[in-house]
C-alpha cells in the first residue's frame, strides 16, 4: 500500500484542527516514527521535511524522539542534523537526546557506528548507560 498525495492532504487537514503548535509537531513526530518503523522511509521523509521546515525551523522545541528517528535513518546528513540540533538543546537534556540517537543507530544494527557517537568527555556512568543501550538493542535484534 502506498500513500497518495490526497492522503497527505487529508492528514494535514486533520492536523489543522489541533489548536497548539506542539500538538501538531508531536503528531508529525509520531507519524514519522511509525512510518519509519514500518519501512516506509520515503513517506517518513516527506513528513520529516514538513516537520523540520514547518515547525522546528520556527521553534527549537521538539520531542526527543526526533533523535531516535535520525539515528535510525543512519545517513550522514541525518547525523549532521541531529548533532546540530543536539547543540541547541539545554545541557540537562543532552544526555537523554544522545541516548535516543544512539538507541536509533543500534535499532538498525549499526552497533559500531553507534559507539562512535559516545563522547569521551561524558562521565563513565553515562558512557556505560549508552553502551548498555547498544547491547540491549543487539540482544533484541538477535532474538527477532
Amino acid at each position: 500500500m502506498t500513500i497518495q498525495k490526497s492522503d497527505y492532504d487529508s492528514a494535514f487537514v486533520y492536523m489543522s484542527y489541533f489548536p497548539d503548535q506542539f500538538q501538531k509537531r508531536n503528531v508529525l513526530l509520531s507519524n514519522i516514527d511509525s512510518l519509519q518503523r514500518h519501512d516506509k522511509d520515503a513517506n517518513a521523509m516527506v513528513l520529516l521535511d514538513t516537520l523540520l521546515n514547518g515547525y522546528i525551523y520556527k521553534s527549537p522545541k521538539f520531542g526527543n524522539k526526533l533523535f531516535e528517528i535520525f539515528g535510525r535513518m543512519s545517513t550522514v546528513s541525518g547525523d549532521n542534523i541531529a548533532m546540530a540540533l543536539l547543540k541547541d538543546k539545554p545541557d540537562n537534556m543532552k544526555p537523554a537526546c544522545l541516548n535516543f540517537f544512539v538507541d536509533g543507530k543500534a535499532q538498525k544494527g549499526n552497533y559500531f557506528q553507534a559507539t562512535t557517537f559516545i563522547p569521551d568527555y561524558i562521565s563513565s556512568s553515562s558512557q556505560l548507560s549508552l553502551y548498555n543501550t547498544i547491547l540491549k538493542n543487539e540482544i533484541k535484534n538477535k532474538s527477532n
